[in-house]
């Protein structure tokens, strides 16, 4: 879990322990900045990457489904954490994960990238670059609702 602890201002990753919050759990702009200043960004890219290890598990799924979810939190309505997460090369293995084999990481994947997208041309132009569109074309069919919301 990506751990902020507001009476010291940290950021870390660790279990879940008190004053801290999970940042998935986290909408408040005003919070929003402060976990991304204290960089919180580097830590979430980092575990989306965890997938290139070939490494799958419940726990591994989970957490990178998460970090995807914290990232599109953070994102939300809020143009400059967009750029962040381009900035820290978060785009191309949001991409990489549409093809992931759990269907909840896809969907995470799929939200992250939409909710970067959303008025931010320079990251529409990244996520078609990393071809991502064939895949989210082929969400769109897909027969699971959940999925074809998300692309």
């Amino acid at each position: 879990f990506i751990i902020i602890d507001w009476e010291k201002g940290a950021v870390s990753l660790g279990p879940n322990k008190e004053p801290a919050f999970q940042v998935s759990l986290l909408w408040d702009s005003e919070h929003q900045q402060l976990i991304v200043d204290n960089g919180a960004l580097t830590h979430l890219v980092d575990l989306l990457k965890r997938h290139t290890n070939g490494l799958t598990s419940r726990a591994i799924n989970s957490l990178i489904r998460r970090a995807a979810d914290a990232v599109t939190n953070l994102a939300h309505e809020n143009s400059n954490i967009k750029t962040h997460v381009r900035m820290e090369g978060g785009i191309p293995p949001l991409v990489h994960l549409l093809e992931f084999s759990d269907t909840k990481v896809q969907r995470a994947a799929a939200g992250a990238l939409r909710t970067l997208a959303f008025k931010n041309d320079e990251n529409k132009n990244q996520i078609v670059e990393c071809n991502a569109l064939p895949t989210l074309i082929l969400m769109l069919r897909s027969e699971d609702a959940a999925i074809h919301y998300e692309a």
